[in-house]
């Protein structure tokens, strides 16, 4: 995965995952911590991303 600070592909998975159970990466190069949706518009909300797509598949439909 790349790094959304300094686009490195070089970096690891942690062993640690976040409150949502999103797996967490740290970039080697700039030892920065992220994971899946850092750099997204997702990121600050606190619901799994997969509701929010229902949610939204939801009110699209009618």
């Amino acid at each position: 995965m790349y790094c959304p600070y300094c686009e490195s592909k070089n970096s690891y998975e942690c062993s640690t995952k976040t409150q949502l159970g999103y797996k967490q990466y740290r970039c080697r190069a700039c030892s920065r911590q992220y994971n899946e949706r850092t750099g997204t518009k997702f990121n600050y909300i606190k619901y799994p991303t997969e509701i929010i797509m229902l949610v939204v598949h939801h009110f699209n439909y009618y």
